[in-house]
């Protein structure tokens, strides 16, 4: 019982040989011809004619064979053995012309026509590569008539003749045994190097894999930094930006209006009355109205470079690069009435039933001399003046 795989390599074979035949056919029927043509001449007991129309009609049933073969799904050895036949009966057809030339077998024209004949064996041997069986198939019968015909004739050139086929036979035999030997080298560097490719490629899969693990695991570690730096960044409770994100906007807005010889101004607020908020409505009322102020506060953070953030407890802080005090000034009291507007309810407030809030805002054209922390210190001295000015109101850095 064959392996699968030995049953392949006998299909590609047999595909092979087909491939061959299919291209030869018409090679032999023109070889065949000049052959009749030429060795007619040399006897008038030729009957080469008779036997080029036996190789035809050979010739036209081994081309029908063949293209019936193609279309019948054979199992591949009986496939080969069919494609055995047509050669045999190609090579018995040749084996008879040096005989049909009508001269006698040591005669120079039957060597001449002997010799011919070998000439395309070694052609369709060659075509066969290493298939011995082929070769046998085609070499045995075109020249064994010959070969008996020449011993029987017992002329001493007939058997150098006979000698010369046998040394022919011998050079088919190596020729497909170094083709053969060829061939398994060439199988084995093959599947080495299909061994080694496909070593390559899963190497190559696994590096690629590698680096898609490497790449995405990167990718959710700075997604995972960005959400990190975000959150730190920002007051939970407001969703605004917090004291450290802040301090850090405010270090460098000053040194960037410090380069420009620009103004940098900072709004700080501070709710009304807040503690009483909280002991009148509950720390969760106390939580919404400072979110909602902080919301409100993000609506007056327009331009870039803006910032809004949450300061401390119920104190907020507004930056504002490039702006005078004139100019903060009134965004302040844009937030105030807005704050006003809100309508938060706040009867616990003694000055208003809503709540409200105090402003101070100072501003700076900074020097060398100048530091965040001595804007922030002028903003809450202002802002300490707004509520001791009785609360609700906007006051401005001296």
């Amino acid at each position: 019982m064959l392996s699968p795989a030995e049953l392949q390599a006998i299909r590609a074979r047999s595909d092979l040989l087909l491939g061959q035949l299919r291209y030869n056919s018409l090679q032999n029927l023109l070889i065949s011809a000049v052959f009749a043509a030429f060795f007619s001449q040399v006897s008038a007991e030729s009957w080469l004619w008779t036997w080029w129309i036996a190789f035809v009609a050979i010739a036209l049933a081994r081309t029908a064979v063949l293209v019936w073969l193609e279309t019948r799904d054979f199992d591949s050895r009986r496939r080969s053995l069919v494609i055995y036949a047509c050669i045999g009966a190609t090579a018995v057809a040749w084996g008879i012309a040096p005989l049909a030339c009508g001269t006698a077998p040591a005669d120079m024209a039957t060597i001449v026509a002997i010799s011919w004949v070998m000439v395309v064996v070694i052609g369709g041997a060659n075509a066969f590569h290493d298939d011995y069986i082929a070769t046998a198939t085609l070499a045995l019968p075109a020249t064994l008539p010959s070969v008996v015909a020449l011993l029987a004739s017992g002329h001493n050139t007939a058997y150098a003749v006979v000698c010369a086929i046998v040394l022919f036979y011998a050079h088919l035999a190596v020729s497909c045994i170094r083709a053969r030997r060829a061939r398994l080298i060439e199988e084995r560097l093959k599947a080495e190097n299909q061994k080694l490719l496909q070593e390559y490629r899963e190497q190559v899969d696994k590096a690629a894999r590698e680096l898609d693990r490497r790449l995405r695991i990167e990718r959710e570690l700075r997604a995972a930094h960005h959400r990190a730096e975000r959150l730190s960044s920002i007051d939970s409770l407001t969703g605004i930006a917090n004291r450290r994100h802040f301090d850090a906007a405010l270090e460098a807005e000053l040194s960037r209006a410090m380069r420009l010889d620009k103004p940098l101004a900072v709004i700080l607020l501070d709710i009304d009355c807040f503690k009483q908020f909280n002991d009148r409505y509950g720390h969760n009322a106390g939580d919404d109205c400072l979110a909602e102020i902080g919301q409100l506060l993000t609506r007056y953070a327009r331009r870039s470079g803006d910032l809004a953030a949450r300061y401390g407890g119920e104190e907020f802080v507004v930056l504002l690069p490039n702006s005078y005090l004139e100019a903060a000034r009134e965004i302040a009291e844009e937030i105030r009435r807005a704050i006003i507007e809100q309508a938060i309810a706040h009867d616990a407030s003694p000055v208003a039933p809503v709540v409200t809030a105090s402003f101070g805002v100072a501003t700076v054209v900074p020097g060398p001399e100048d530091s965040p922390r001595k804007l922030i210190e002028a903003a809450d001295k202002a802002l300490y003046d707004a509520k001791h000015a009785g609360r609700n109101r906007v006051a401005l850095t001296s």
